[in-house]
């Protein structure tokens, strides 16, 4: 159906070796780029973990008890620091 050419062909692990050592290379050349992109990178980066994080905490996750629907408050003092107490209206 396709002619060899127009075939494509799965990269090889030495091709993506080539490919780091190039990427390394042009890193270590162009030193002020390098530093600058990493330093306007790493914030956005950590920031969206942080985000990431946070929702999934908070939104994703469920509550560390059973019949979590149920729940009408939620305690903590310092005599179960660390404890959470669930209660429902039965």
């Amino acid at each position: 159906m396709f002619s060899k050419s127009r075939r494509r062909s799965w990269r090889t692990d030495g091709d993506l070796h080539q490919d780091r050592r190039l990427a390394l290379r042009s890193a270590a050349r162009a030193t002020l780029f390098t530093c600058v992109a990493v330093v306007i990178f790493a914030p956005g980066i950590g920031a969206n973990a942080a985000v990431f994080g946070l929702v999934t905490s908070v939104l994703l996750n469920t509550l560390p008890c059973g019949d979590a629907d149920r729940l009408v408050r939620v305690v903590l003092n310092q005599h179960n620091e660390g404890y959470v107490q669930c209660m429902s209206t039965d």
